[in-house]
Protein backbone atom coordinates (compact mmCIF):
# COMPACT_ATOMS: atom_id res chain seq x y z
CA UNK A 1 0.00 0.00 0.00
CA UNK A 2 0.93 3.23 -0.46
CA UNK A 3 0.18 6.05 1.93
CA UNK A 4 0.59 9.54 1.73
CA UNK A 5 1.28 12.14 5.10
CA UNK A 6 0.00 15.29 4.27
CA UNK A 7 1.39 17.67 7.38
CA UNK A 8 2.33 21.08 7.96
CA UNK A 9 5.20 19.96 10.31
CA UNK A 10 7.84 16.99 10.52
CA UNK A 11 10.95 16.06 12.90
CA UNK A 12 12.60 17.88 14.39
CA UNK A 13 10.01 20.99 13.90
CA UNK A 14 6.93 21.13 15.84
CA UNK A 15 7.75 18.22 18.52
CA UNK A 16 4.68 15.97 19.30
CA UNK A 17 2.85 16.96 16.40
CA UNK A 18 5.18 16.11 14.01
CA UNK A 19 6.23 13.30 15.22
CA UNK A 20 2.73 10.99 14.48
CA UNK A 21 3.41 11.23 10.78
CA UNK A 22 7.07 10.25 10.88
CA UNK A 23 6.42 6.60 13.02
CA UNK A 24 3.12 5.69 11.28
CA UNK A 25 5.61 6.14 7.85
CA UNK A 26 8.03 3.91 9.75
CA UNK A 27 5.58 1.37 11.00
CA UNK A 28 4.11 1.27 7.85
CA UNK A 29 7.51 0.67 5.77
CA UNK A 30 8.84 -2.19 8.31
CA UNK A 31 5.34 -3.59 7.15
CA UNK A 32 5.97 -3.83 3.72
CA UNK A 33 3.99 -0.64 2.58
CA UNK A 34 5.84 2.52 1.26
CA UNK A 35 5.26 6.25 3.02
CA UNK A 36 5.49 9.47 0.82
CA UNK A 37 5.19 13.13 2.83
CA UNK A 38 3.72 16.18 1.96
CA UNK A 39 5.18 19.11 4.83
CA UNK A 40 6.38 22.07 4.77
CA UNK A 41 10.27 22.88 5.57
CA UNK A 42 11.39 22.69 9.21
CA UNK A 43 11.45 26.51 10.28
CA UNK A 44 14.62 26.31 12.40
CA UNK A 45 16.36 23.11 10.66
CA UNK A 46 17.44 22.52 7.44
CA UNK A 47 14.77 19.82 7.42
CA UNK A 48 13.70 16.59 8.24
CA UNK A 49 15.66 13.26 8.60
CA UNK A 50 15.27 9.53 8.99
CA UNK A 51 11.69 9.87 7.24
CA UNK A 52 10.95 6.52 5.47
CA UNK A 53 9.58 8.29 2.27
CA UNK A 54 10.37 10.90 0.09
CA UNK A 55 9.04 14.35 1.46
CA UNK A 56 7.33 16.73 -1.24
CA UNK A 57 8.24 20.11 0.51
CA UNK A 58 5.73 23.14 -0.09
CA UNK A 59 7.21 25.90 1.12
CA UNK A 60 5.84 28.22 3.77
CA UNK A 61 3.72 31.59 2.49
CA UNK A 62 5.08 35.09 3.13
CA UNK A 63 3.09 36.64 6.09
CA UNK A 64 4.61 39.60 5.98
CA UNK A 65 2.56 42.64 6.65
CA UNK A 66 0.85 43.84 3.83
CA UNK A 67 -2.92 45.10 2.46
CA UNK A 68 -5.77 42.72 3.18
CA UNK A 69 -6.00 42.31 -0.78
CA UNK A 70 -2.18 41.53 -0.78
CA UNK A 71 -2.25 38.85 1.49
CA UNK A 72 -5.81 37.25 0.12
CA UNK A 73 -3.84 37.36 -3.04
CA UNK A 74 -0.93 35.45 -1.49
CA UNK A 75 -3.23 33.26 -0.05
CA UNK A 76 -4.66 32.35 -3.50
CA UNK A 77 -1.33 32.05 -4.98
CA UNK A 78 -0.50 29.61 -2.01
CA UNK A 79 -3.43 27.49 -2.95
CA UNK A 80 -2.43 27.00 -6.58
CA UNK A 81 1.24 26.17 -5.29
CA UNK A 82 -0.22 23.17 -2.88
CA UNK A 83 -2.09 22.38 -4.96
CA UNK A 84 -0.01 21.78 -8.17
CA UNK A 85 2.82 20.09 -5.68
CA UNK A 86 0.40 17.68 -3.96
CA UNK A 87 -1.56 16.31 -6.88
CA UNK A 88 1.03 13.79 -8.04
CA UNK A 89 1.81 12.40 -4.82
CA UNK A 90 -1.92 12.02 -4.17
CA UNK A 91 -2.87 10.43 -7.09
CA UNK A 92 -0.16 7.70 -6.46
CA UNK A 93 -1.30 6.91 -3.18
CA UNK A 94 -3.51 4.05 -2.24
CA UNK A 95 -4.58 6.32 1.31
CA UNK A 96 -3.92 9.42 2.42
CA UNK A 97 -3.12 10.76 6.01
CA UNK A 98 -4.43 14.05 6.83
CA UNK A 99 -2.53 15.36 10.02
CA UNK A 100 -2.96 18.64 11.68
CA UNK A 101 -4.57 21.63 9.95
CA UNK A 102 -3.58 24.33 7.84
CA UNK A 103 -3.97 25.36 4.28
CA UNK A 104 -2.10 22.64 3.79
CA UNK A 105 -4.17 19.94 4.89
CA UNK A 106 -7.10 21.84 4.01
CA UNK A 107 -6.06 21.93 0.24
CA UNK A 108 -4.61 18.18 0.59
CA UNK A 109 -7.66 16.98 1.79
CA UNK A 110 -9.42 18.53 -1.43
CA UNK A 111 -7.62 17.18 -3.75
CA UNK A 112 -7.74 13.80 -1.99
CA UNK A 113 -11.26 13.98 -2.04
Amino acid sequence: MRICHITPHLPPDQAANALLPAHLGRWARDAGDEAAYVAHPARWSSGARDLPGAVTWIPWRDRGAAPRLVRKMRAAQQALRIIHRVDPVVRRADLVHLHSNGLLVEIGAWVAR
